[in-house]
């Protein structure tokens, strides 16, 4: 079995595919190979994916979807109705998997991003990372079965990780027991919402 690594247009793809299938009892077809109709286009420009152009903007992305096919993350059934011949990607169990884990995935992060503006509307600029850990389980311990689940993913690691290379938030020491701080002041890429500030006072 190939590496399950996914490159970023891939997991693109496979989320806009998550979400076409969402709520359907059959994945719709992606394009109708003899009118050249293109389905599901409302899909790809909400995720901001130009898989649907013919230009090379959207030629990555047509690649990447081989690319899942060929690893087995998508399966691709030809259909002939009405003398039109349909092509539908489907998601494959492993397929819808990766899909469900990348979509988690992102709404983990968001609640990380809830967190820091709320720490930030109600003035703390520099945190621990313990600090930033209880109110992370605050606002999204909901996401996990407890708390135990919760520490096992948002480790100090992870969380350190996603705080550096999704935020730009990084770390300093300060005092003779070199205590870890998050510095959030001049982070300042997403601002908290009255519904959110009204919750937590």
């Amino acid at each position: 079995m190939g590496s399950t690594r996914l490159g970023r247009r891939e997991k693109d793809v496979l989320k806009v595919l998550l979400k076409l299938s969402a709520d359907r009892a059959e994945d719709r077809p992606l394009f109708n190979l003899k009118a050249g109709e293109i389905l599901g286009a409302e899909i790809f420009d909400e995720l901001g994916v130009p898989f649907i152009t013919l230009s090379t903007d959207g030629k990555p992305y047509r690649e990447a979807l081989s690319r899942l096919v060929k690893r087995g993350f998508v399966e691709l059934v030809s259909q002939k109705r009405r003398q039109v011949r349909k092509r539908t990607y489907k998601l494959t169990g492993k397929g819808r998997e990766a899909a469900e884990s990348l979509k988690a995935e992102e709404e983990r992060v968001e609640g990380l991003k809830e967190t820091l503006r709320l720490l930030r509307a109600e003035g703390h600029m520099t945190l621990t990372m313990d600090e930033i850990c209880e109110l992370l389980w605050q606002v999204s311990g909901y996401m996990f079965k407890g708390r135990e689940e919760f520490e096992r993913y948002w480790n100090r690691t992870k969380l350190g990780l996603v705080l550096r290379d999704k935020m730009g938030i990084t770390y300093t020491r300060i005092g003779k027991r070199k205590v870890q701080t998050y510095d959030i002041e001049g982070w300042t890429q997403f601002r908290p919402k009255r519904s959110q500030l009204r919750a937590f006072t």
